[in-house]
């Protein structure tokens, strides 16, 4: 997904007038997630490592300034021994991620965090609880809302059914005419916090099993399920669109991508910049 655009948001100006050259426009954000397995029988090991050391470590990055926030989100629906994954850990940066840090680096971070270990002797501690099973990293190409501890996570997985430039943004140019402000308008009413759409970035290719995601942030278990039962659900999406036929718009949408699974997360711990 990277050479579809959205990359185009970090180029540099070079247009020079009198007044000088012009302002390079920020990036938009992007994100790591770790996909983790926990090994079996070692759930409590894992929240202990997570709570004393993980956290720690997320802390000092957002105080550094390195990270806007970082999250670690637990599975809910599905969840097994069958998951790909029971934790996600996703480190949110402003902009273009800087490059993974060399060991002393770590070291000195972790002293940083109040973490008296060094680099190696965390991912022991790390590797003995759980294991890497996937990572990857996006860019947030539209977003509206916010994201808290507690919070439920509806994480829609796509697939670009043309895998081009055009078709690509078409589905962004979608997602921002049509679910944008319906968004704000769950979001205004209490029913949903946030909602953003993202592009994979790396790993990269026609053959990778999804494209892109969408994620819808609920302040509930009860909020998400009271929202799919909406019977006025109609009525919201008339207010919002009184010119834009329901059936019509996710019509559209199918041109575009598919929905090749949907996943229920619950944020289990949290770390934000001061604001």
């Amino acid at each position: 997904m990277k050479i579809l655009g959205l990359f185009a948001s970090v180029a540099v100006a070079a247009a020079v007038s009198g007044a000088g050259v012009a302002q390079q426009p920020a990036p938009s954000p992007f994100y790591h997630v770790n996909c983790v397995k926990v090994k079996p029988g070692k759930g409590a090991d894992f929240d202990k490592f997570a709570a004393d050391m993980l956290h720690k470590f997320a802390q000092a990055r957002v105080d550094s300034g390195v990270l806007t926030s970082w999250l670690l989100v637990r599975a809910v629906l599905p969840m097994g021994t069958e998951n790909e994954c029971d934790y996600q850990v996703v480190a949110i940066y402003p902009g273009i991620p800087p490059k993974p840090l060399e060991a002393a680096e770590m070291d000195a971070l972790m002293k940083k965090a109040g973490v008296d270990l060094t680099a190696e002797q965390y991912s022991q501690a790390r590797n003995a609880t759980s294991e890497l099973a996937t990572s990857g990293m996006f860019q947030i190409a539209v977003e509206t809302g916010s994201v808290q501890k507690g919070d439920y996570l509806s994480l829609n997985y796509l697939k670009l059914k043309d895998w081009s430039m055009q078709n690509y943004r078409k589905w962004i140019d979608m997602e921002t005419k049509a679910w944008k402000p319906m968004s704000e308008f769950l979001n205004e009413k209490g029913m949903t916090r946030g909602w953003s759409v993202a592009a994979r970035v790396i790993p990269d290719g026609a053959a990778q099993p999804f494209d892109g995601l969408t994620v819808d942030v609920y302040p509930s278990w009860e909020a998400f399920f009271q929202l799919q039962n909406d019977s006025k659900y109609p009525e919201y999406w008339k207010k919002v669109h009184p010119d834009m036929d329901f059936d019509a718009t996710f019509a559209e949408y199918d041109k575009y991508r598919t929905v090749v699974r949907e996943e229920l997360w619950v944020v289990e711990d949290m770390v934000e910049a001061k604001k």
